[in-house]
């Protein structure tokens, strides 16, 4: 068993809320407005001029860089995954994690209190929805070297590293949508 980070292992950021009709798209929508009115633009002319994926880019880095700081973690963004359709699934955020701290942080939540409720709370089998993953902590998809998981069950450590410290998921978005240098990252939409 490796007690070292694997080389950028990868996982699913959690709480991410993408930006298709939330608040994040809701600031891009705003720089827009701005700009229309501040130069006088219609908004053929000022969407024209935009670079939607650039200020989704920016808003995404400093999303991640303010999740980090708010829960000790040193996750870097990989890539931003948007579904075709919006039907079902929003954005999501792939982040790397690069350092033994940091993994050594998430393997520690095994054993957190929160690890097992997050468990129960997003694998339990419900009517009509049966989870890819178990929710026994004892079942070996989650009893295998953390090293060997996959982005999803990192992605449930983080979500109990961050509830182990009293973040809440709403605590969180409303944290990180309030983050100036979140909603300021909008305006990179304008840099070509």
């Amino acid at each position: 068993m490796s007690t070292t980070t694997p080389k950028k292992t990868e996982a699913l950021l959690p709480w991410f809320p993408g930006f298709y009709e939330t608040r994040l798209d809701g600031f891009i929508d705003q720089e827009l407005e701005d700009r229309m009115d501040t130069e006088g633009l219609s908004w053929k002319e000022a969407d024209a001029m935009a670079n939607y994926p650039l200020a989704r880019q920016a808003m995404s880095k400093a999303w991640v860089k303010e999740f980090s700081k708010k829960t000790g973690l040193n996750l870097k963004l990989l890539e931003i995954v948007s579904p075709s359709e919006y039907n079902f699934e929003t954005d999501r955020l792939i982040v790397t994690i690069e350092d033994d701290t940091t993994f050594k942080k998430l393997k520690k939540a095994k054993r957190y209190r929160t690890f097992r409720q997050t468990l129960l709370d997003l694998f339990t089998p419900r009517s009509g929805w049966m989870p890819f993953y178990p929710s026994n902590p004892s079942d070996p998809k989650w009893t295998q070297p953390v090293e060997e998981w996959d982005t999803a069950q990192l992605s449930t450590l983080i979500i109990a590293h961050a509830l182990h410290q009293g973040i809440s998921k709403e605590e969180m978005q409303d944290a990180l949508c309030g983050e100036p240098s979140v909603y300021e990252a909008a305006d990179k939409m304008w840099i070509k």
